[in-house]
């Protein structure tokens, strides 16, 4: 598939699954939330926890920051590895 003209932001695109495709997104935050803290317990200081496979960014003030599967590497170009030198 070829490249749109358009590009669509992070709102924009928040914004029409909210109203076009009728999803709670705030009843999503909250049960994600929920779940996250569930995850994290009573521990503070956290970077990081995996909900379902999942690794999500703990920054300031308790802010979920970001997330990204777990177990995948993340994109961008690769190394190639190193032959062994045969003893």
């Amino acid at each position: 598939m070829k490249k749109p003209r358009h590009t669509v932001s992070d709102h924009a695109l928040l914004r029409y699954m909210e109203r076009a495709m009728q999803l709670d997104v705030e009843t999503l935050r909250r049960e994600l939330g929920h779940r996250i803290d569930q995850a994290t317990g009573d521990l503070t200081g956290m970077n990081a926890v995996i909900v379902d496979g999942v690794r999500f960014a703990l920054g300031d003030n308790d802010v979920v920051t970001t997330a990204w599967q777990q177990n995948n590497p993340r994109p961008g170009p690769r190394r190639p590895r190193r032959e062994r030198a045969e003893e």
